[in-house]
């Protein structure tokens, strides 16, 4: 039992990260909750984007179909699901923002928000995503799985202090994140990241740029190379002193922080740059975080600071037999994730699906997105083709649709919505990038147009057509580019666009 104790005194100066990451990770989910119950109707209703209903409709559960697609959108595959599981979701999460950190909690919270990406379908196939699913499970082990425990003198804010094996699992979360991110922009063999240009084009040519993107696209060249060395130190080097000591670790993640913000002011990222900043919490200790975060903060938020000296009562309350299994099993959950997660960063060599019992062991769990790959931005797009959408009455006089958030009109103001994600503007500026297919949800997307879907019609800002649909709608592509500073003081306008070309034209002959 005092073995036990030494081991867990070792990771007793971590209880602020403790207390905080349970809320942030629980922040990210609310955020993702609210944000897509909002556009579920349009985007899986049955008038929407992707029916929830149909794409259900033809999947017989025989056959161990669930285990490929694990949701509970399978008891009733049909918005009303979706929107209570939403609904559910949230009320979960919110609860872990106020502090109740309970391991059932986050189980929950896991199921519901695997089920949602599921029943979403390609809206909810980001990595952001599947990172908040990954960070999810890792708190089902992290904190007291059920409420009532011994010696909990609040039995609603449980202070114990972490535990050392599942803590590393969010080390290696952290540095799998990293450093995948950074190998991967190698393995991909672009010369934009070889040769430093990158960022010549990132600012113009990411999904959603907001205002400093604009002004970080005029930066002097030498200037940008310096940001795509400064991205690979980051991703290649900083995550090695993860496993070294603390004031390295420190460093790592305030360096980890940097990037992410700086990520977080040129572009909108939905949660992602919050969630992998609150990820980097673990690798600081509570002297470091006393000094960040204000103490009326941590006291408003009922945080409490364990000192090396404090009697851990609770786990000496506890019967040894009970500490043993308890630490035993949660061993063996961090050897198996850790284990998984190297198997992800090897992979990104090629070789380690060599191996059959290992890649039969990653596809089975893959579908349960509790150990995935990563690797943001591994080809850098270098032109930013646009879809625009036409109707007219007459098939000469066209006014064009507006979208919320993606680039449109010439001289909109380039939008701030993150945390937010607007998946329809998302899933359009990846569409756009394969012109010699026309996506399903592109050809749903005219169609509710064409028929005035309000569900639809609200996933979009501008309808020139209240009264009456079109007769006829043309899908066009644009390549949009930014403009110089002289252009815009000239003209207002933040893009220009040129070499149109058109995609595909729908007439209401073929609706009826």
């Amino acid at each position: 039992m005092l073995a036990n104790v030494k081991i867990l005194s070792k990771f007793n100066n971590y209880t602020i990260a403790f207390q905080l990451i349970g809320r942030l990770i629980g922040l990210n989910c609310l955020i993702s909750f609210v944000s897509l119950m909002i556009q579920l109707p349009g985007l899986i209703g049955d008038h929407g984007l992707f029916p929830v209903s149909t794409v259900y409709k033809d999947i017989g559960i025989i056959g161990g179909n669930i285990c490929l697609c694990p949701s509970l959108i399978w008891l009733a595959p049909n918005l009303t699901t979706a929107l209570f599981l939403c609904f559910t979701g949230s009320i979960l999460a919110f609860l872990t923002v106020l502090g109740y950190l309970k391991g059932f909690v986050f189980l929950l919270l896991y199921i519901l928000y695997l089920s949602i990406t599921k029943a979403c379908g390609p809206f909810t196939q980001f990595q952001w995503d599947i990172l908040l699913l990954e960070s999810l499970f890792l708190c089902v082990f992290l904190y007291p799985f059920l409420p009532g425990l011994k010696n909990d003198s609040t039995n609603k804010f449980n202070m114990q202090q972490p535990n050392p094996f599942i803590w590393v699992c969010f080390w290696v979360l952290i540095f799998k994140l990293m450093l995948s991110s950074g190998l991967c922009k190698i393995t991909a063999n672009d010369p934009t990241w070889t040769n430093l240009t990158a960022l010549y084009y990132h600012f113009a040519t990411q999904p959603l740029p907001n205002p400093l993107a604009y002004v970080f696209n005029q930066l002097p060249h030498i200037v940008l190379k310096c940001g795509v060395i400064f991205v690979f130190i980051v991703e290649l080097i900083l995550p090695i002193f993860i496993f070294t000591n603390s004031k390295l670790r420190s460093f790592t993640a305030f360096g980890f922080i940097a990037l992410q913000v700086i990520i977080a002011l040129t572009g909108n990222y939905a949660f992602f740059n919050l969630l992998t900043i609150s990820l980097c919490l673990p690798l600081m200790n509570d002297s470091v975080l006393q000094k960040i975060i204000p103490e009326k903060l941590l006291t408003f938020l009922n945080i409490t600071i364990r000192n090396n000296n404090t009697k851990i009562d609770n786990i000496a309350s506890e019967p040894i037999f009970k500490i043993r299994l308890a630490q035993t099993f949660k061993l063996s959950v961090a050897i198996i994730l850790t284990l998984l997660s190297l198997v992800k960063i090897l992979s990104l060599s090629g070789f380690i699906y060599q191996i059959p019992l290992i890649e039969t062991i990653d596809e089975s769990i893959s579908p349960f997105c509790i150990a995935n790959s990563y690797g943001l931005f591994a080809v850098m797009t270098k032109a930013r083709p646009e879809i625009t959408i036409e109707g007219s009455y007459d098939g000469i006089n066209f006014k064009e649709y507006t979208f919320k958030f993606k680039p449109g009109p010439l001289n909109r103001m380039l939008p701030i919505i993150a945390p937010y994600q607007p998946r329809l503007d998302w899933q359009l500026w990846f569409i756009a990038l394969d012109e010699n297919n026309i996506s399903p949800i592109l050809k749903n997307l005219v169609y509710g147009l064409m028929l005035n879907y309000k569900p639809i019609l609200n996933l979009i800002d501008y309808n020139p057509f209240l009264d009456k649909p079109p007769n006829i709608i043309k899908v066009s592509i644009y390549d949009y580019h930014m403009t110089n500073y002289k252009e815009f003081f000239k003209t207002g306008n933040y893009w220009y666009r040129d070499n149109k070309r058109d995609y595909f034209v729908v007439s209401q002959k073929k609706f009826k």
